[in-house]
């Protein structure tokens, strides 16, 4: 996979349910990597060969129902991404302040000239409507996780350095130490999530509509977990 920052970093990162350029990685059956590898052992095997499920009705800390490999995420880190997507669902202010990092939601808000989370949020949530659902209001109820990346991926296939460059910036010119020096955990993950419409009842995919999974970053910074 091709790292989708570099040149349109600032863009790319300001929007990222908008454009993505990182392919997803298609889920494997168990049944499948045994046909094709044989009998190896359960840290060997690739991404999604153990997928395991959180709901809401199972699970109070969770917003909306998310899939993923147990392997490779922490249920913390899943529910943050749960999170994250219910937010945006709901275009609620106080629930994405508290998910994404605070100096990283300044820069998000500063890229896409708005002042306000809120506006923000309403700038996002619009985009989606205007490019993917016709103008339809949708509603987020299901996320799968289809791929994870860490810091043994290659940072051209990750672009963490460049992320990391970002909130050092941004703690500069708060008068803080450098971010980096905090980050004890970087993880990119693809996703799919799906949705319904207010028009026809219908289920869709946003990957299928957008051509690929969209990126989000989870880091792990003073030994709180936040979404980038």
């Amino acid at each position: 996979m091709k790292c989708y920052l570099k040149k349109s970093v600032v863009a790319v990162l300001a929007a990222v349910f908008l454009m993505s350029a990182v392919g997803c990685e298609k889920k494997t059956e168990y049944s499948d990597i045994i046909d094709e590898y044989g009998s190896i052992a359960e840290e060997d095997l690739p991404y999604g060969s153990t997928i395991v499920q959180l709901k809401p009705s199972t699970n109070e800390n969770v917003k909306m129902s998310i899939e993923y490999d147990r392997r490779f995420l922490t249920e913390e880190e899943v529910i943050k991404v749960s999170d994250y997507m219910q937010a945006l669902n709901d275009c609620d202010t106080s629930l994405m302040e508290s998910t994404v990092y605070p100096d990283y939601l300044t820069y998000l808000k500063e890229v896409n000239s708005v002042e306000s989370t809120e506006t923000y949020l309403t700038v996002m949530h619009d985009g989606i409507k205007t490019s993917y659902t016709d103008g339809s209001d949708f509603e987020f109820n299901y996320i799968l996780v289809n791929s994870c990346l860490d810091e043994t991926s290659s940072d051209d296939e990750t672009g963490f350095s460049i992320l990391d460059s970002i909130l050092d910036s941004y703690a500069k010119k708060s008068g803080q130490d450098d971010v980096s020096s905090k980050i004890t955990s970087r993880k990119l993950v693809g996703i799919d999530t799906m949705y319904t419409l207010a028009s026809d009842g219908g289920s869709y995919s946003l990957t299928n509509r957008t051509g690929s999974d969209q990126q989000i970053y989870i880091y792990t910074i003073d030994g709180q977990i936040y979404i980038l």
